[in-house]
């Protein structure tokens, strides 16, 4: 019974340390170009200095220039 309680102590362990390790694998920071996107209906997106492409939700208004150089981090 012992052992059984120290596996699931372990495993618990285990579990929790990982979720910690993989939390900020989730942000995403960088500088890019906001694009212009004329695609049903027409929206704005990022097309990042290393090539990724991203679709901000919520983007104010003010960033909503074609062409316009930024710097970024968010939540994917």
């Amino acid at each position: 019974m012992r052992t059984i309680s120290l596996l699931v102590m372990l495993l618990f362990c285990i579990v929790t340390l990982s979720g910690c390790l993989l939390k900020g694998k989730d942000i995403v920071e960088g500088s890019g170009t906001i694009t212009y996107i004329n695609l049903e209906g027409g929206f704005y997106g990022i097309v990042a200095d290393d090539g990724e492409h991203y679709v901000p939700i919520n983007l104010p208004s003010e960033f909503e220039v074609d062409g316009l150089r930024v710097k970024f981090k968010g939540k994917k």
